[in-house]
């Protein structure tokens, strides 16, 4: 596993929960006091046997930050999409598509909005099954697409 060459540790942080997840890597077992305190929160478990890596990941947002370092804190969200995307596929879906949003930098950016699937409108139950469906395409067809109601969106839902 190679780890991003600089000092952001967001970046860092997101190149190892994307390998850990999409990159077949066993977590390494006895768990940490980290990994204790997060599974008796109920934030972690491991199954008995991993047999192999995901085939995909949602990464769910809500609307941008606008308070204390906005612009670092939803920077950090498109960090760690892109760091996901480099090992696996992923579907990224949030509330809104505007500026300053996870999903409107996304699908601003061309070469992330090649490999980054987006929903926006994820708190409704439409978005949600729209969500699922992303990601059926973007495992099966390897194909990213953008969806919801907002005008940089491709279309409300994917077409198969």
């Amino acid at each position: 596993m190679t780890l991003p060459g600089n000092s952001n540790g967001v970046g860092t942080a997101s190149a190892l929960l994307a390998a850990a997840f999409l990159g077949g890597h066993r977590p390494a077992f006895p768990p940490s006091n980290g990994d204790t305190c997060l599974a008796s929160a109920g934030y972690l478990s491991a199954p008995e046997q991993v047999d192999g890596r995901m085939d995909g990941a949602v990464l769910v947002t809500g609307a941008p930050y606008v308070k204390r370092n906005p612009t670092e804190r939803n920077a950090a969200v498109v960090i760690l999409a892109a760091q996901i995307a480099t090992t696996g596929r992923i579907v990224l879906a949030g509330t809104v598509s505007a500026d300053g949003s996870a999903i409107g930098a996304v699908r601003g950016y061309q070469a992330l909005k090649a490999q980054i699937s987006t929903i926006d409108g994820v708190a409704g139950t439409q978005g949600q099954v729209v969500t699922a469906l992303a990601l059926v395409e973007r495992i099966s067809a390897n194909q990213a697409g953008h969806y919801g109601t907002a005008g940089d969106a491709d279309s409300l839902a994917p077409k198969r």
